[in-house]
This record gives C-alpha cells, structure tokens and sequence, in this order.
C-alpha cells in the first residue's frame, strides 16, 4: 500500500485521513482538475498469469467531502491475509466480473466508465 499513496502523494496535495480511509488527497490538486478525471493515476495490478487490471480513477478514490477525496482501499489485516490490501465492491464497480467457483478463477473487463457505460440504472 505504501507504494500506491506514494504514486499519488507525487500529483496530489496529501489532507488528513478521514475514517475509515487512512490515505486522503485534495480534490483539487491538479491545479482545478478534480482527482476522478483523466489526471489520476491508473493502479495496475498485475495478476497470477500475468493477466493485468487496471483501477481507473472513479473506483480508486471516494469523495468525502468536497475538498477531500480517499484512496477506496483498504489494508488487510496482516495476520489474516497473504495480500497487502483488499479488493471490494467499490474497486469492482462499473466494471464487469466473473467468478468461476469451479476452477477457482474471475474474469474482469477494464472499467465500463471508459466505454460511456457503466453497471448503474442512472
């Protein structure tokens, strides 16, 4: 996790956490570009196989207010996870995911936002 606030500590200005986040960042800035546009970093993560998802703006970070915006990630709890943070619903959002419970594999499309759709009836 410490790696990831780095990659964005470097475009945004850091704020104080607000609970339950631990990493937060003005909304602002990118000089009046807000942090769910186009000049957030992409969080790439690459998977067993080699297969990669991409995290785009809109499900990385959550508005808490109008001046704070929060990485949407939470740290696992390192005595019950081999994984440094957990992936949830917000990070799923908008993107389309297949759990195959027989072989024990998902399938992931990249985030339905960037094709003018999304899981939402609005």
């Amino acid at each position: 996790m410490i790696s990831l606030v780095r990659a964005f500590s470097q475009k945004a200005k850091k704020r104080k956490a607000v609970y339950p986040f631990t990493d937060c960042f003005s909304y602002k800035s990118f000089g009046g570009k807000s942090l769910l546009g186009k000049e957030t970093p992409v969080i790439s993560l690459v998977l067993g196989g080699g297969a990669k998802w991409d995290i785009y703006g809109p499900n990385s970070l959550v508005k808490v207010n109008k001046n704070v915006v929060c990485l949407a990630f939470q740290e696992a709890d390192e005595f019950e996870s081999l994984f440094p943070i957990e992936i949830g619903g917000y990070q799923m959002e908008d993107n389309l995911v297949e759990f195959d419970l027989e072989t024990s594999k998902f399938s992931f499309t990249s985030s339905l936002l960037r094709h003018n759709t999304s899981c939402s009836p609005q």
